[in-house]
């Protein structure tokens, strides 16, 4: 009887071994096809990777190599540069700001900072955007000068003020509302404009546009040509190139009010390269 229940028992353990083991088997199999699958994933990916950097050097080559005009060089460098090879953290945090420029600072730094906190709240309450002026009242929406510590007196061009928004939805709202137009506290900075704060190549393109439409402006004699969202815009009715004072060091030299002049009519079609 004993024998029998042995025998019986070491039947059905073989049986359980066997079928164990054949499971094993197949999962041993599907994990080796996971993996597998996984790692040609992975491979596929690397390849992708490489593929664009070798494309992005050709483009790099190619720029470099251009003798092209900035306006030329827009679509290359924009799509390429920007959109691919910058550094993904910087472009979200830059989706966020926005750059306010041509606003003068006050007689001090706390003035500044006073003054940049109340033009920006008019800025926000005038929008009707409930959404932004909860956030504002929350604290979330924050503005300084950029560079920081480095102050400049009124009179001078003022260093641009860069706010920073919760989400990129919310500055497209206030970066709309300033756009459309300016406000009481600002109503006399005319060659003021907020932008989108660009990245370092960004700021490239924008500044070898800003002179190309500079030097047009200086053989039209007129603020004829603004660079707007990287393009260079003919206005319909020109107008006069901003006026900015150069204090003479010497008012009997000919030679210093000749360089004054020019010196001068430099900066002015510079600056009339910016939007309005």
């Amino acid at each position: 009887m004993r024998m029998r229940f042995l025998a019986t028992f070491w039947t059905c353990a073989n049986m359980l071994i066997e079928r164990f083991d054949n499971y094993s088997c197949q999962m041993q199999r599907s994990i080796s096809d996971t993996l597998e699958r996984f790692f040609g994933e992975i491979q596929s990916i690397k390849e992708t990777q490489k593929l664009i950097i070798e494309r992005l050097s050709e483009i790099e080559k190619k720029v470099n190599d251009s003798h092209h005009s900035a306006s030329s060089q827009k679509s290359l460098l924009y799509s390429s540069m920007v959109k691919i090879k910058n550094d993904s953290q910087k472009i979200e945090e830059k989706s966020r700001m926005i750059a306010w420029i041509g606003i003068d600072e006050q007689a001090n730094e706390e003035a500044t900072r006073r003054f940049d906190h109340e033009i920006l709240k008019e800025a926000i309450y005038t929008s009707g955007d409930d959404e932004l002026k909860s956030e504002f009242d929350r604290g979330q929406i924050t503005s300084r000068r950029y560079p920081v510590g480095k102050p400049r007196k009124p009179g001078a061009r003022g260093r641009i003020i860069k706010i920073t928004l919760p989400n990129q939805a919310l500055r497209d709202s206030l970066l709309a509302h300033m756009r459309s137009g300016r406000q009481s506290l600002t109503q006399k900075y005319v060659h003021s404009f907020a932008r989108r704060d660009y990245t370092e190549e960004e700021l490239h393109l924008d500044r070898a546009l800003r002179k190309e439409a500079g030097q047009l402006n200086a053989q039209a004699g007129k603020l004829l040509y603004i660079v707007r969202d990287f393009d260079i815009i003919k206005l319909k009715a020109p107008r006069d190139l901003p006026h900015r004072s150069v204090t003479p060091v010497n008012s009997h030299s000919s030679d210093f009010d000749r360089t004054s002049k020019t010196s001068n009519l430099s900066q002015r079609v510079t600056d009339s390269t910016r939007p309005l």
